[in-house]
């Protein structure tokens, strides 16, 4: 899975990754989830994706 366009990672972890995008977090879960490439901005990640979800920023 490839992930553009994000301002920066939140979390990472071996069955989790999360990223800030401009509107929300976008959180991907799996199994064995790995990094193959990174750069500003863009990220390639290997494993067996299970879900992604956005959850958008709330204005108070």
């Amino acid at each position: 899975m490839e992930l553009e366009n994000f301002k920066k990672v939140v979390l990472l972890e071996k069955d989790k990754l999360c990223v800030e995008t401009s509107r929300g977090y976008l959180t991907v879960t799996g199994d064995e989830l790995t990094v193959a490439a990174m750069e500003k901005g863009r990220i390639l990640l290997h494993g067996r994706f299970l879900q992604v979800s956005f959850s958008y920023f709330t204005i108070s």
